[in-house]
């Protein structure tokens, strides 16, 4: 770009003071978007939220922060491409799965910045989660097999701490009609700020119009390995994991 600005000055000497600046500050405005823009729209280009004010963060973000940015971007870019929805741990590449596994248990965990109380972080942790990758195995049974020949749309959950509610849903068919629900309360654990208890109270499945009620069972807890305002790494008790990114603000 700058050898073809150059040229147009050479063919044009009467280019004004002006003119001149106005071309240093688009020069300036180009090399900055290259810069930032890659980095900071990385979780946008997998549905996280995006906000007009990242490209400034990007500019004030420290060390850390960037590093971050990076390590998130590439576990979504392994999902994308070794680990699609409904495969679990089943990876295109044992390369894939063992740098999948180092990202998801160390070295996004080793920089969570809500340590070490991110589940008692009301403001981060509330909100739409989409689920981008999970080894649940009942889950990824559903994503694969569909509901009664409709098959599955999107995975996700509605948390809000100040509610103590955790809501999980799968939708299936086109416009997301059918769908299984399961709700239960969600309260930060007392001792451990990575931990939350869970306590089901309420599951249904509706399909087509029909819903059927089904006996809530359980109770447990869920751990936060990394927590920031758009991206959620989680195991239970169950050792089930996954990778959540923020789609929505719920308060």
């Amino acid at each position: 770009m700058l050898v073809v600005l150059q040229k147009k000055k050479r063919k044009n000497n009467n280019c004004t003071t002006s003119d001149n600046k106005n071309i240093i500050v688009v020069m300036l405005l180009v090399t900055l978007s290259c810069i930032l823009l890659p980095g900071v729209s990385a979780l946008n280009t997998f549905g996280g939220i995006s906000s007009p004010f990242n490209i400034l963060n990007g500019l004030l973000s420290s060390p850390d922060d960037k590093r971050r940015e990076v390590l998130k971007l590439e576990l979504l870019e392994l999902i994308s491409k070794s680990s699609p929805p409904g495969q679990g741990n089943e990876f295109t590449t044992e390369e894939d799965r063992l740098r999948f596994e180092d990202l998801f248990y160390n070295e996004l965990p080793a920089l969570n910045p809500t340590f070490p109380n991110s589940a008692r972080d009301s403001s981060l942790f509330s909100g739409e989660w989409e689920c981008r990758w999970t080894n649940e195995k009942e889950l990824n049974f559903l994503v694969r097999s569909g509901l009664f020949g409709d098959a599955w749309k999107r995975t996700y959950q509605r948390i809000s701490i100040p509610e103590q509610q955790l809501e999980n849903y799968i939708l299936f068919g086109e416009d997301g009609e059918s769908k299984l629900s399961v709700k239960s309360t969600l309260i930060p654990d007392e001792t451990n700020g990575l931990r939350f208890n869970i306590q089901f109270y309420e599951a249904s499945v509706n399909w087509r119009g029909f819903q059927i009620p089904i006996p809530p069972l359980g109770k447990g807890w869920g751990e936060l390995l990394y927590l920031d305002d758009d991206m959620r790494l989680q195991r239970d008790i169950r050792g089930d994991c996954i990778v959540a990114t923020k789609v929505k603000v719920v308060y």
